[in-house]
């Protein structure tokens, strides 16, 4: 998973089962200025195993045990190949050479002399998950159904609960905020199925998990021959210090770019430290899941940000100002310097205003989200939106008819210019709830057959943090109706089965 760290796939011939092994390369961790995600990963990874263990919830991955040891892993004895593909990220599987060097004397394994210099490395001993990561799941469906998907509804709102119900518990219990939620940090996991006990009446489903959350029991069913558990991985930015929440936004929280919180770029340190970053990605994630294919990144590909917008942006975060605005953006602007010749960021922001529309902005009919009670989406005062009016030439309207409070409320009605009709076009064609866009209406379609999907799907992805739906509310939602069984417990507890 980047260029410090590993992640193979070994026998264990103790346990006699397979196990994923995360090897990551200290030095070259320190070297990058990046020591706090070793300890990160291991505290994060151990603590949230121990849920696993405890029967509180199976959607973390099992780790079994930390050590570090000074060379990295014999090439000769772990061949390396690769294991998935993505954009950003890769990963690798190792197996263990020929079977006749799988039964190699001890002896001659003490005689072994590492052919790299010493180092030092940390290494992670975990569960295997062997349906490999959510995204590259969706990727191989759609290949093996020639361009459609094999996912069935029930399957979606099953992957979707279980990625709520982990990071719901992992508030509940450690006040973890992930801030990197995204497909391919989302494993699957096969579980043994026996019909005996199996509370489904419907043969080509089977009860894969249940857990009792807040006074309702809630029972997980799968397509048997897909019986997955969904587990969370990747901890090396996450948090859990109830010290941090409510605190001004950090470098620490700019992950996956394309998957950060938009307040973070509207906003830079007015927007805090909070569970509230984390549902916006899991809309992400969720509209990842409904198209059935591919993140929103590579469906937007040809949709690229004005340069006039990138200059006036990179301008107003920083890049080009002087010191009295680097107060409020300077975390954003070092990762600008990064970004300059990508423009991943400005990128990002304008792919949310064309999928999303603009806060506060009435457009065909339907009002976008509305501004926050703590941020205020002002477009006079905010220098983010300030260039987004100029820019588009949008004119003010006060609402006419209605109630007293109705009229008072100011709504930006329209634009002008070349750039506002572009990006107008863009929008009618990959807005996620009208737009044409085939992978987005596949989408639709999808939140049509999927009762409350469409609903979740807004809540989770307001654009005012305050107004997301939390992960408890998640959980409670009519998208999960199905999934509902009498119980009487206050208990939060899960189980699975083997």
């Amino acid at each position: 998973e980047g260029a410090y760290k590993s992640v193979y796939k070994v026998w264990n011939h103790i346990q006699h089962r397979m196990e994923a092994i995360s090897v990551m390369d200290v030095k070259s961790i320190l070297e990058m200025g990046n020591e706090e995600v070793i300890r990160q990963e291991v505290q994060v990874s151990t603590l949230l195993s121990e849920l696993v263990t405890d029967n509180k919830c199976p959607n973390f991955i099992e780790t079994y045990q930390v050590f570090q040891f000074a060379f990295a892993p014999p090439e000769e004895l772990w061949k390396m190949d690769p294991f998935s593909e993505c954009s950003y990220e890769q990963q690798y599987l190792a197996t263990l050479a020929k079977k006749k060097q799988k039964s190699r004397k001890s002896k001659s394994m003490k005689t072994y002399e590492p052919k790299t210099k010493k180092s030092c490395h940390t290494y992670i001993r975990m569960e295997l998950c062997d349906g490999g990561d959510l995204e590259t799941y969706l990727r191989n469906e759609e290949v093996d159904n020639n361009g459609g998907s094999l996912t069935q509804d029930d399957e979606i709102a099953a992957f979707m609960f279980q990625m709520i119900i982990s990071l719901a518990i992992g508030q509940d219990e450690m006040n973890l905020r992930h801030y990197d939620v995204k497909l391919l940090n989302f494993f699957l996991k096969s579980v043994s199925i026996e019909d005996e006990g199996n509370n489904t009446t419907d043969l080509s489903s089977v009860q894969i998990a249940s857990y009792m959350y807040h006074d309702q029991l809630y029972q997980i069913t799968a397509p048997r021959e897909r019986p997955y558990i969904v587990k969370l991985a990747d901890y090396g930015t996450a948090d859990i210090s109830p010290e941090t929440l409510g605190l001004p936004i950090s470098m620490a929280q700019f992950t996956t770019l394309e998957n950060v919180s938009p307040d973070f770029y509207i906003f830079g340190a007015n927007a805090k430290q909070d569970y509230n970053a984390d549902a916006f990605s899991l809309g992400l994630s969720f509209l990842h899941l409904l198209t059935g294919s591919m993140p929103y990144e590579e469906i937007l590909e040809d949709v690229t940000c004005p340069k006039e917008f990138v200059e006036a942006w990179r301008q107003a975060w920083g890049e080009r100002m002087d010191a009295s605005n680097d107060g409020q953006y300077i975390s954003l602007k070092r990762i600008l310097r990064y970004d300059e010749n990508i423009n991943t960021v400005p990128n990002t922001l304008y792919r949310f205003f064309v999928m999303l529309g603009l806060p506060n902005l009435v457009s065909n009919g339907a009002e976008s989200n509305t501004g926050d009670n703590i941020l205020s989406y002002d477009y006079k005062e905010n220098p983010i939106l300030a260039t987004v009016k100029k820019m588009f030439k949008l004119t003010y309207k006060r609402s006419s008819g209605g109630s007293k409070k109705a009229k008072k409320k100011i709504k930006m009605l329209q634009g002008k210019g070349k750039l506002f009709e572009n990006y107008s076009k863009q929008c009618k064609e990959f807005n996620i709830f009208n737009g044409t866009n085939e992978y987005m209406q596949r989408a639709q379609e999808r939140m049509e057959t999927i009762a409350g999907a469409e609903d979740l799907l807004k809540q989770l992805l307001h654009y005012a943090p305050s107004k997301r739906i939390s992960m408890r509310n998640a959980i409670e939602h009519e998208m999960f109706s199905l999934f509902k069984s009498a119980a009487a417990s206050s208990e939060t507890t899960t189980t699975t089965m083997n």
